[in-house]
């Protein structure tokens, strides 16, 4: 075994402190995990592709990126060990970032410099946009993960330890990252590209057979890699899931980033300029870097820099090239994520040329490092993903709503929750998770009034158009700007008028005959509800109902309402009644007529209906 470089016998300073930061790193990440409700995303993977077991895809869609493989199968084996909470589900991804620390921390211990060891392993961590993944079930926060362990056992292999095994784990994690998202098989060929030029360049004056071995040994682990990820790339090019994105890099890549890596705080400078000056430092001390190695006879320490920044420069080539040749769209936001401790991770080695500098290099760490940590503790949150910040505290509201709400009863079995768009599908979630199968949700409409719902969820983009007059605010985020609201006209007492029907159960294919009922000339009707039910035997989630709801004047329908059952299934294979709701903005008029009618969406698996209802509160 070769004896390890000279830059590896940090302080026992600097192992201490880097100790306490890996603790506070972490128990932020985990403690996010608990507080943060889930974000539409998230829950789009656990109720798409977790709840039903989805490894692989078959079919592929514009929701087919939401498969990230390795955080599905992850998340599958963790509800099964500990349940669906939120913890078990991000639980993986905590996981990610232990693994991130423990190979930052590897990375940053290799100075001999404490002050330096200590600010290298801040530049890599204290993101707060980065550290937002490592507490959310998605797949960024995984491949970061594996990219930081893979850039760890590569930098051994480039600083001199050229064993075979530190080959193999850098590439195997590197395959593993790309597993994890597929964006980073940009990374994975990036990476393998660079090591391989690091192979070549050093058996120039070695044995053939020392090159031939260990290009077979990265060849063979990436081939394998790529072997396991291209299928599902290729499908999701196909099904034209790669459609998130950007078509310039400047303009939306590297401005798209920066926005989420500033975290929307309102700096004084604008965002493209803070951008551009941090481009420009960065290349600046790369290039004042590479001047001093090479003036002082330093070039061995370059080598860990020019891993980075050739694998950096790779990857930006890959991306121009696949948008050239297959009109890919360059990363966007989370997508771009990984090139942020990619850059940092060139920055972080760089610090090593200089370990023999007492002063200059020490004042540059303490400046960017004040930097760094200023913004993160700015950024420090509970509450909230920039990502998803609008569904930040949906948990919280949904709290409130289940304590205020009214038991479900015959004349009211279900409660309707009209809800912003950002909160609609991490509603799916803690619906299923809480078995309140009673309440039914609509995404409110982006522009003009909205319909009249037990509840409203709304986000900030439309508490403008709360009717304020009759809603009660029940609870109101600081943070995110949400709040839930109680439509008082909804609760009021009403008498019901019953259509009913109670044939045998039998299958249906296609559309049940209508339930309806005509408004008699006779009857003067003001402010009414209707409520359709139905019962319902589905035996798996694969097929389900829509059901529909129409008010209809003068043979034209003037307002309709359709609701899917799944979401009302308590369990599958036995009987469940069903329901949709609307209280109509129109009065009811003589000769109005009120149509409930259920259609199935596949064939098969089968779906039998029973009892049906028609109710008309009033």
């Amino acid at each position: 075994m070769k004896p390890r470089d000279d830059l590896s016998t940090s302080s026992l300073v600097a192992r201490v402190c880097i100790a306490l930061l890996v603790s506070v790193l972490l128990a932020y990440s985990i403690t996010r995990a608990i507080t943060v409700s889930l974000s539409w995303d998230e829950s789009w993977t656990f109720m798409h592709h977790v709840l039903p077991g989805m490894f692989y895809q078959e079919a592929y869609d514009k929701m087919g990126g939401n498969h990230h493989l390795l955080n599905v199968w992850l998340m599958w084996g963790s509800t099964r060990l500990f349940g669906e909470s939120e913890l078990a589900l991000r639980l993986p991804n905590l996981l990610a970032h232990v693994m991130f620390l423990m190979a930052s921390a590897g990375i940053a211990l290799r100075s001999r410099n404490a002050l330096l060891a200590i600010g290298g392993f801040l530049i890599l961590n204290a993101h707060p946009y980065l550290l937002d993944f490592f507490s959310l079930a998605r797949g960024y926060g995984l491949a970061c993960g594996w990219m930081m362990l893979a850039l760890y056992h590569a930098l051994r292999y480039v600083s001199g330890d050229d064993r075979l095994r530190p080959l193999v784990l850098a590439t195997a994690s590197a395959s593993l990252s790309a597993l994890s998202h597929v964006i980073m098989v940009n990374f994975l060929i990036a990476f393998a590209v660079s090591l391989g030029a690091f192979i070549v360049m050093d058996g120039r004056f070695k044995p053939r057979a020392y090159v031939l071995k260990r290009l077979g040994a990265l060849g063979t682990v990436s081939i394998a890699g790529l072997a396991i990820i291209l299928p599902n790339a290729l499908g999701l090019f196909g099904g034209g899931s790669l459609n998130f994105g950007c078509d310039s890099l400047w303009e939306c890549t590297l401005l798209s980033l920066g926005g989420k890596v500033i975290y929307h705080l309102p700096y004084e400078m604008p965002l493209n300029l803070i951008i551009g000056r941090s481009l420009k430092v960065f290349a600046f001390f790369i290039a004042l870097t590479a001047l001093v190695a090479w003036l002082g006879d330093l070039k061995a320490r370059l080598r860990p820099l020019a891993l980075g920044l050739l694998t950096s420069m790779m990857c930006v080539a890959s991306f121009l090239a696949q948008q050239i040749l297959f009109d890919v769209p360059l990363p966007q936001t989370r997508t771009a994520l990984f090139m942020l401790p990619l850059l940092a991770f060139t920055l972080a080695v760089s610090l090593h040329v200089w370990v023999q500098f007492r002063l200059a290099p020490v004042i540059m760490a303490v400046v960017a490092c004040s930097l760094l940590i200023n913004h993160q503790i700015k950024c420090i949150n509970f509450t909230y993903a920039v990502e998803w910040k609008p569904s930040g505290e949906l948990r919280k509201m949904l709290d409130v709503l289940q304590m205020d709400a009214p038991e479900p009863a015959p004349e009211r079995p279900i409660v309707t929750v009209g809800i912003g768009f950002e909160s609609s599908e991490p509603l799916h979630y803690y619906r299923h998770v809480r078995g309140l199968q009673w309440l039914t949700q609509e995404v409110l409409p982006a522009t003009g009034d909205f319909p009249m719902f037990d509840y409203y969820i709304v986000e900030y983009d439309g508490l403008d158009r709360v009717d304020s007059a009759h809603c009660t605010l029940l609870y109101h985020s600081e943070t995110t700007n949400s709040a839930l609201f109680r439509d008082d006209r909804m609760r009021q007492a009403r008498q019901a008028l019953i259509v009913s029907e109670e044939p045998p159960p039998r299958r249906l294919i296609g559309a049940s005959d209508e339930l309806s009922w005509t408004v008699p000339a006779s009857e003067v009707y003001g402010s009414s509800m209707l409520i359709g039910t139905i019962d319902v035997f589905e035996a798996t989630s694969n097929n389900w109902l829509s059901l529909n709801l129409d008010l209809i004047r003068d043979n034209e329908i003037i307002e309709s309402v359709d609701q899917p059952s799944h979401t009302q299934i308590g369990l599958y294979g036995q009987w469940n009644s069903v329901s949709v709701a609307i209280r109509p903005k129109h009065r009811l008029e003589p000769g109005d007529r009120i149509r409930f009618v259920v259609y199935t969406l596949y064939a098969e698996p089968a779906i039998f209906i029973g009892k049906r209802e028609l109710r008309i509160l009033r």
